[in-house]
C-alpha cells in the first residue's frame, strides 16, 4: 500500500516539478529536490520510532523527490548537450537508472545486513548531497549553456 501510493504521488509529483522549473529554474528545482531527498533520507531512521504513518509520509515524500529526477531529466539533457541528440540522451539517462537501480538491489542483499538500515540510509543520502553541491556551484555548462 506505501508504494503504491508513493507511485501515484510520483507520477503526480512529475507534472509538478516540471511546472516549478518552467516557473522559477532547472538549478533552483533540483537544489530543492535534492536538498529534500538529503534530509528526508538522513531522517527516515527516526521513523521507526514515530510511527507507521510517519514511515507513510517520508515513503510518499521520498517518491516525490525521485519525481524530480525523471522531470528534469530531459531539462538538464537538453541544457548540458543541446536539442540535436535529446532523445537518444534522455534515453541512456533512463537506462542509467534501471541499470542503477539492478546493482543497487543486488548489492544491498549482500551490504544491508552488515551495514544495518540506518548507515544505508546515511550512505545513500550523500548521493543527493552530492548532486546539490554540484548543481549549486556549476553555472555553466561546456557548451557554454547557462544551467540556470
Amino acid at each position: 500500500m506505501c508504494f503504491s501510493l508513493g507511485s501515484v504521488a510520483n507520477a503526480i509529483a512529475r507534472i509538478g516539478w516540471g511546472y516549478l522549473s518552467d516557473k522559477t529554474s532547472f538549478q533552483l528545482t533540483i537544489a530543492l529536490a535534492c536538498c529534500s531527498a538529503t534530509i528526508l533520507l538522513l531522517s527516515m531512521p527516526l521513523t521507526q520510532h514515530l510511527g507507521k504513518y510517519a514511515f507513510l509520509l517520508w515513503l510518499v515524500l521520498l517518491f516525490i523527490c525521485m519525481a524530480a529526477t525523471h522531470a528534469l531529466f530531459i531539462t538538464a539533457a537538453v541544457k548540458c548537450f543541446g536539442p540535436k541528440y535529446k532523445g537518444p540522451n534522455y534515453g541512456l539517462l533512463i537506462l542509467s537508472t534501471t541499470l542503477s537501480g539492478s546493482v543497487l538491489s543486488i548489492a544491498s542483499q549482500y551490504w544491508l545486513p552488515e551495514i544495518g538500515y540506518s548507515w544505508a540510509f546515511i550512505i545513500t543520502a550523500c548521493f543527493p548531497f552530492c548532486a546539490f553541491i554540484l548543481t549549486s556551484t556549476i553555472q555553466v555548462t561546456r557548451h557554454g549553456h547557462y544551467i540556470c
